[in-house]
């Protein structure tokens, strides 16, 4: 099983001209060893793109798992 998700936001600050756009992207596998049991990987992406040039940031995130659907 395939997963993708993309979403943004955006943030004005009260009392500051600093405005935030945040962009967010991940998409992950799900594998099932039996009916029940899976193994998943996951990787997420964001990034904020500020108009004060010392919030910008990015991160790559990746992500395992194991899990029971009961």
């Amino acid at each position: 099983m395939a997963s993708l998700r993309l979403s943004y936001g955006h943030s004005d600050f009260q009392e500051s001209s600093r405005t935030d756009a945040d962009y967010d992207a991940s998409t992950g596998l799900r594998y099932f060893i039996t009916p029940r049991w899976y193994v998943a990987t996951d990787y997420r992406y964001q990034l904020r793109d500020s108009s004060h040039e010392t919030t910008n940031c990015q991160r790559h995130q990746v992500f395992a798992r194991t899990g029971l659907v009961y």
